[in-house]
């Protein structure tokens, strides 16, 4: 039929997984006619937006089959048609008290254990026994090292971009060589020891946006679009000079003040209610 799709390609998907990528761009053609007034997107617009869904969905699918099951901490997985006997490992959280710290203030407690709020800025394995995690908090990025314990961890594994964590660890000093230079860059990063998830996000509403969307899609998704760093840079140095303007005023003996807005408005005839 005429809405038939083929999906010929996603073989890898089960059958669940792909009504759901029917779904998404179904959503997505329809919020795209809403922007753009009845308008279809191009093919090649669609065929961008259906490699984010299906990216996402294959994400997903694949941290489902790293999940186990079993009351007594051991299932039975699948991975590549290969069903093995493993067991489920939790995190446990240590003993011992951790200073609450913002990402700007790490320096001041290098060597201490520390606890982070954020949200996952970005995450990637390396092997079982190692992961790194950008977490962003609302000054900035650090990036947090989980290694053997932590990195293979259900806490972990089923992390998605833009889900809200409490990070434990130590704080350390790392030299990173630049790439083709003899001198290395000293950078602060945290030993994980302990992860909570506060909040965890979709996989499909972290991939709303990316640098190829639509003017229309950002304008839709605006409340996302705040949580980059460009954005967020310009809002901080917005709210700084409106901070200073309001300081200086008010050394001045400036009183501020929320009247009425007037805007201009016009009767069903065109004659003008009054005049601005």
């Amino acid at each position: 039929s005429g809405n038939a799709r083929d999906f010929s390609k996603y073989e890898t998907l089960p059958l669940e997984y792909l009504e759901r990528l029917h779904v998404q761009m179904s959503e997505y053609e329809a919020q795209f006619a809403d922007v753009e007034e009845n308008k279809k997107p191009s093919k090649s617009k669609r065929k961008a937006q259906e490699k984010i869904y299906r990216t996402a969905l294959e994400k997903e699918y694949k941290a489902s089959q790293k999940k186990f099951v079993g009351a007594s901490g051991e299932g039975s997985v699948t991975v590549e048609d290969k069903t093995v006997q493993q067991q489920v490992l939790h995190l446990v959280k240590p003993d011992g008290i951790a200073i609450e710290v913002y990402s700007d203030e790490v320096i001041a407690h290098i060597g201490q254990r520390v606890k982070l709020n954020g949200w996952v800025n970005h995450i990637r394995f390396q092997g079982k026994q190692l992961c790194f995690i950008d977490l962003r908090d609302s000054i900035g990025v650090i990036q947090c090292v989980g290694g053997a314990g932590i990195a293979d961890s259900e806490e972990v594994i089923g992390l998605t971009r833009e889900t809200c964590v409490s990070i434990y660890g130590q704080l350390k000093v790392t030299k990173r060589r630049k790439v083709d230079k003899d001198e290395a860059n000293e950078i602060v990063e945290l030993d994980i020891d302990f992860l909570e998830v506060i909040g965890i996000c979709p996989v499909e509403y972290s991939q709303l946006l990316n640098e190829d969307s639509e003017v229309g899609q950002r304008l839709e998704q605006r409340h996302l679009l705040l949580r980059g760093l460009k954005t967020r840079a310009i809002m901080r140095v917005r709210s700084q000079l409106l901070m200073e303007i309001r300081r200086y005023l008010y050394s001045h003996r400036f009183e501020e003040v929320s009247p009425p807005t007037l805007v201009k408005n016009s009767c069903e005839g065109g004659c003008k209610m009054f005049q601005v």
